[in-house]
């Protein structure tokens, strides 16, 4: 029975430890340490605001957060959904695997061969339960993150 609990524990370290800080790691792969466009991105993942900022490399700062979290599949692109709900469990939530399935299932009808982590967040948003609890489990993944505003000084257009 004790190791039982010792390895849900350790796994349950494991996934958090391993996704903390992956805001922050993105960032720093895709730009120069004093880059005013780092500290905007940045800013806008900690509002969770991203509509408006087409860019490619918001496009490639999503793309990082979604693989190294294991969110979706760096070649096919596909939404991880068991891999999600397991994080959300692990944060706290009750079993989602049913709600995501039913909204990749709608993202894919909705962006077909545009899909990738802004349209996955999109169809995350619309969701019932989705919004609240997606940023929540966020917040508890990316706890140093989320504990300093990370728009101090950051202007958004």
């Amino acid at each position: 029975m004790c190791s039982i609990w010792l390895t849900f524990f350790l796994s349950f370290l494991i996934l958090n430890t391993k996704a903390e800080q992956v805001y922050q790691t993105c960032a720093d792969e895709s730009f120069e340490p004093n880059d005013y466009w780092k500290q905007k991105m940045l800013c806008m993942a900690y509002r969770f605001n991203f509509y408006g900022y087409k860019s490619n490399s918001m496009y490639a700062f999503m793309d990082c957060t979604f693989i190294r979290v294991g969110w979706m599949d760096k070649g096919t692109r596909k939404w991880n959904v068991a891999k999600m709900a397991a994080d959300m469990r692990a944060s706290g939530f009750p079993d989602r695997t049913a709600e995501l399935t039913e909204i990749e299932a709608w993202c894919n009808m909705e962006f077909r061969n545009k899909l990738g982590p802004m349209s996955y967040y999109r169809c995350i948003e619309t969701s019932k339960q989705g919004p609240g609890e997606f940023k929540q489990m966020l917040r508890n993944r990316e706890v140093e993150f989320f504990s300093k505003n990370q728009c101090q000084g950051v202007a958004l257009d």
